[in-house]
């Protein structure tokens, strides 16, 4: 893809787009939100189907309090914290309560376990999780001109879907790798949780170590979500969005 992409005079992701900070740190926040996410949402249907003995149809109303705390984060809660810290705190806030909330959930998987144990991590990693998934595909636009929006939001949808499965192949491998999954039989429901519970720690800590790792690269000031931003070298002088309608849009 790089080879042609530079070989081509009209490509399809212009190098140069490259070079917006705010562009490739939120494919970065997405690579791993995405991965997080999908990672944790295997872990818990596992620990619901599996271990508290859920049906299918009982483990999906089980994720409905997830989806609406989910919502609820998505909507004022993400342009709000946009407009008063800027995208970078924002989204770096939101990661860390996504991994502040699966490391809640970690405790309340048990053998004999049961969903009210849980709702303490899932409202914590709903609300981080609904502010995340806006504000991460909302800052990856904020500051490219707009004939090129598209662009940037396929950039951050690609990482979202290679992230999901690089996170799920990552986080499925860490919780089974303690698990005799050869002849000798199913393996025990205390073998299982235990895996449940490292994958969502690696999990939990992965999130919380994006977290800082965003705050350090993007450090824009709240100013900049309510107003066109000054572009970097690449791109210079084009039209920009401005950050509280790339937030609004996503909402």
């Amino acid at each position: 893809f790089a080879v042609l992409e530079g070989r081509l005079r009209n490509p399809l992701l212009p190098p140069r787009l490259l070079g917006y900070r705010n562009l490739t740190t939120a494919v970065l926040a997405v690579f791993v939100f995405a991965g997080t996410l999908a990672g944790e949402y295997f872990l818990f249907t596992t620990y619901l189907q599996n271990v508290l003995g859920y049906s299918p149809l009982k483990a999906g109303q089980a994720f409905l309090p997830l989806t609406l705390i989910s919502m609820a984060g998505a909507g004022p809660l993400a342009t709000t914290s946009v407009a008063r810290l800027g995208y970078g705190a924002t989204m770096a806030l939101a990661l860390l309560l996504c991994g502040i909330g699966i490391g809640l959930l970690v405790p309340g998987m048990s053998v004999g376990g049961s969903y009210p144990a849980l709702l303490p991590g899932i409202a914590v990693w709903g609300i981080g999780g609904g502010i995340a998934f806006t504000v991460c595909f909302s800052a990856a636009g904020h500051g490219i001109a707009v004939e090129e929006q598209g662009v940037a939001n396929a950039v951050a949808s690609t990482s979202q879907q290679v992230g999901s499965a690089v996170g799920l192949a990552a986080i499925v491998a860490v919780a089974n790798s303690g698990l005799d999954l050869g002849v000798g039989g199913a393996p025990t429901p205390d073998s299982v949780v235990d895996g449940l519970r490292v994958g969502g720690l690696v999990s939990a800590v992965t999130a919380v170590v994006i977290s800082v790792v965003v705050a350090l690269l993007l450090r824009d000031r709240p100013s900049a979500a309510s107003s066109p931003a000054t572009p970097s070298a690449p791109g210079a002088g084009v039209p920009e969005a401005t950050g509280d309608e790339d937030v609004r849009a996503y909402s």
